[in-house]
């Protein structure tokens, strides 16, 4: 649906727009992840109101989302070499990586829990990463319609040209 709106040779400049959006994104994220496990590291428990239990599995879900971003990065150099690379022609490592971080996110924006302070920003963060992503997925899902269309135009032509000495009887 995409491919009709945006032009052919459009379509590899906006895949490295999005895979350059999401290396930005996760080199952000991993900021604010390393800046948030230095947060909780350095407050006293008695300055927090939580426990060490409680305290240790922020830790853990901020060490999750840190190599959650780490492997996003991954992907997004990923796609910005698969629209040069004529070799790899897999993607499956980007849309992998894609819908994780829709579902974790969708369970961030969704299931927040309304009392905490600072939940708002959470949750709007929450509901720009799922658009964006979906966005980045269109994007990405066009130019590779595209491209399997090019590639089966040219396998039709190539299967019309003669091989070899084809003139002799």
């Amino acid at each position: 649906m995409l491919s009709k709106f945006c032009p052919r040779k459009a379509l590899p400049i906006a895949v490295k727009f999005v895979a350059l959006g999401d290396a930005v994104w996760s080199i952000l994220l991993c900021i604010t992840v390393v800046f948030g496990a230095v947060v909780i590291l350095s407050n006293d428990d008695d300055d927090l109101g939580h426990d060490m239990q409680e305290r240790n599995f922020n830790l853990l879900k901020l060490f999750i989302l840190g190599l959650l971003t780490i492997v996003h990065l991954w992907a997004a150099s990923f796609l910005y070499k698969y629209v040069d690379n004529q070799r790899n022609r897999v993607l499956w490592p980007w849309f992998l990586v894609t819908a994780v971080i829709i579902i974790v996110f969708s369970r961030t924006a969704f299931g927040a829990e309304p009392e905490l302070e600072g939940v708002g920003d959470i949750v709007l963060f929450s509901l720009v990463t799922i658009v964006y992503k979906f966005l980045g997925v269109a994007v990405v899902a066009a130019f590779k319609k595209e491209e399997m269309r090019s590639f089966e135009l040219f396998s039709r032509s190539n299967q019309n040209v003669p091989h070899g000495n084809s003139r002799i009887p």
